[in-house]
């Protein structure tokens, strides 16, 4: 943007448990960008800000979410790329694993991994609780076999499939959106793992007959739901299932379907408005 020039915002209120679904629909009608922020004092309430050059572009999307608040309004520009970088730190995922951006220098520390990520148009960089809660779950339950196979389903930036690998396991992502592969390579390459094993593809395309000792899927319930017999299928028995991004008013509705799958459920965790949980797999389930 020039620097001589007005930039333009919108701002929504949103409802907690509706912010990824607004968003979602922001970025659909053209946001490049969307920052979340808190309320102030309203844990129930979260604001989703778009800032552009373009007026029109935020006139248009000012009509995007006509149910909710909106505000509109336009200040000087200034080089937001320089002040974004310069927001930017480490993020302790979990005591033994931090997440930065390349540009953010941070001293190692003894039993921690640190993965350098630049998510670019992959979900994943360490700050969302439920990339915070799968990684805690997977520290606690990850089989102790080896070679110990793990499937990270909807790997995004690979946060995840690293960690495993990590651990020692071997990882094996999953991803349906062409858009993340290059952060996905550029990710492993810049953290020493060399080429990621990952399929761009659906669930259903890994074969069944091999099947995986912990199954780990950080997605909101909704993207879940309707892979949960292809995630069975290639569960080994005995083998862990980690579900994490679910909304903790939805905690009931999947140990339900843990009841009838035959789910042993061995730790629930929970951060604000999120929630997920570790089980075991205790027999074949078909819907």
């Amino acid at each position: 943007m020039a620097k001589d020039r007005d930039y333009y915002w919108v701002e929504y209120v949103t409802p907690v448990e509706e912010t990824e679904l607004n968003s979602w629909r922001l970025f659909q009608a053209g946001a490049p960008a969307v920052e979340e922020v808190d309320v102030p004092g309203d844990p129930s309430r979260r604001i989703l800000r778009v800032s552009d050059d373009s007026k029109e572009l935020i006139e248009h999307l000012a009509s995007t979410l006509p149910t909710l608040p909106c505000a509109t309004g336009s200040a000087p520009d200034r080089d937001w790329d320089v002040w974004w970088r310069s927001q930017q730190h480490p993020i302790e995922v979990t005591p033994h694993l931090r997440v930065r951006p390349p540009w953010v220098e941070t001293p190692p520390r003894l039993n921690t991994l640190d993965l350098v990520i630049e998510a670019k148009m992959a979900f994943g960089t360490g700050h969302h609780e439920s990339t915070r809660l799968a990684a805690l779950l997977m520290e606690r339950h990850l089989p102790a076999v080896r070679p110990c196979r793990v499937l990270d389903v909807g790997t995004g930036t690979g946060i995840l499939a690293m960690y495993a690998r990590h651990m020692g396991a071997d990882p094996i992502g999953t991803e349906i959106d062409p858009l993340c592969l290059e952060s996905l390579r550029e990710n492993w390459r810049n953290n020493g793992f060399g080429e990621p094993r990952a399929a761009l593809a659906p669930l259903e395309a890994l074969r069944a007959d091999r099947p995986f000792h912990l199954v780990v899927c950080n997605m909101i319930r909704t993207e879940l739901w309707p892979l949960r017999e292809a995630m069975m299928e290639r569960l080994a028995m005995d083998g862990v299932l980690i579900f994490s991004g679910q909304l903790a008013s939805e905690r009931q509705i999947v140990l339900d379907w843990f009841a009838e799958a035959g789910l042993e459920t061995l730790e629930e965790r929970e951060e604000g408005e999120w929630w997920a949980v570790a089980a075991r797999k205790t027999r074949d389930w078909r819907p």
